[in-house]
């Protein structure tokens, strides 16, 4: 979700149907509160109200307020869809877009993209609210947020160099920068709430992605040797211009890691595919929007399958079991082969494939690369 979309900016005054254009969403009779959403492509982003006589505390501090939580009678709880929604976004992976609403006028102030730094249970008239604490991003950006930028570009930069590697998890960043930055930073008393906060700056201005509410990074743009751009797909572990990898060198990632790096596989392939099966076409979802395809390796990960987008394919659930299993293989001219094997089950209604091209992406250099292919034939027997 571009922050903010197109066609609506920082103190504007808009209607619901403006939110519902710039947002393409629908309220259905009257917005109000926490509203979670998904973009086009899958990744959440938050809708907030508040209005005079609302929740929130207009006596802000140092560019921060108090946000209470839903819910109107009753303690509140923290698994309610929007303040479950408002906590996962206190990593600052979540984007949090802020409207205020005064008691005089119909219309609502865009008042930009909030970070969400915390949350407590507090008591207020004998039952229990959750308090969010929000901060008001600087758009203009300080001198400040400037110096806080370069420094957490450092080390980032720092971390990618001892790693050897371009995932990024928020507590081992703690763990090797907050002392440094402490010490660079000695009027700020909320160090990792600000290196959250640039995180997200960084991830607005492209040059970090976030891959899951456990906070982990990829740095998009940060190459020790050249300082060029990297591209944000494309590519996993190698550049798609390269030799391919075969395998990963398993020994070099953590548990924690691994989970990582194949959830970025697993997007940047969708993504590639436009969430397409490449054998039947499909792209089914479900009722909440959530894709059926499935990121597959070519050459197993079960084998120790490279996480390179060119080891990757988007299959249907029934083309990803056909795939796996056998009895489908493709040529390295991307057409569909089918196992002979006619006395088997389901062979009639996978010969109707035989020939066909694969749908690849219209993007060049992230197709299957023959060597998994071929990898995959071997495998499972194809000649």
């Amino acid at each position: 979700m571009r922050t903010p979309p197109e066609g609506i900016s920082v103190g504007d005054c808009v209607t619901q149907e403006d939110i519902e254009e710039a947002f393409d969403t629908g309220f259905g009779y009257r917005i109000s509160g926490i509203n979670p959403r998904r973009d086009h492509q899958d990744s959440r982003y938050v809708l907030v109200f508040a209005t005079e006589e609302g929740p929130y505390d207009d006596s802000v501090t140092q560019e921060r307020f108090e946000y209470v939580g839903e819910g109107l009678s009753g303690d509140q709880s923290e698994t309610s869809p929007g303040n479950s929604t408002l906590i996962d976004a206190i990593g600052g992976g979540i984007p949090v877009h802020f409207f205020y609403q005064s008691a005089s006028v119909d219309e609502w102030e865009y008042q930009g993209v909030v970070d969400v730094l915390e949350y407590e249970v507090v008591e207020r008239d004998g039952r229990d609210v959750l308090v969010f604490t929000m901060e008001y991003r600087d758009d203009e950006m300080t001198h400040d947020s400037e110096d806080w930028l370069d420094a957490v570009r450092t080390e980032l930069g720092r971390y990618q160099e001892r790693h050897d590697e371009r995932i990024v998890h928020l507590r081992e960043l703690y763990d090797s920068s907050e002392q440094r930055l402490a010490s660079k930073f000695p009027e700020n008393d909320h160090v990792r709430a600000k290196i959250r906060q640039t995180l997200q700056r960084l991830r607005d201005r492209g040059e970090i992605v976030f891959l899951d509410e456990q906070g982990t990074y990829r740095i998009t743009d940060l190459d020790l040797e050249t300082g060029e751009m990297l591209s944000t797909t494309g590519t996993v572990t190698a550049e798609t211009s390269s030799d391919p990898q075969l395998t990963e060198d398993e020994e070099r990632f953590t548990e924690t890691r691994r989970r990582a790096r194949d959830s970025e596989f697993a997007t940047t392939v969708r993504e590639a595919y436009n969430r397409t099966c490449a054998v039947c076409g499909s792209s089914r979802e479900t009722p909440d929007g959530s894709p059926e395809v499935e990121a597959a390796h070519i050459y197993p990960k079960s084998e120790g399958g490279a996480d390179d987008v060119r080891n990757g394919i988007t299959l249907c659930r029934l083309h990803h079991w056909a795939f796996d299993t056998g009895w489908l293989a493709f040529t390295d001219d991307h057409e569909i082969l089918v196992k002979d094997v006619p006395e088997r089950e389901g062979y009639y209604e996978f010969k109707q494939l035989e020939g066909d091209s694969l749908i690849l992406p219209t993007d060049g250099g992230v197709e299957p690369h023959p060597t998994y292919l071929r990898e995959h034939r071997d495998l499972h027997g194809f000649r």
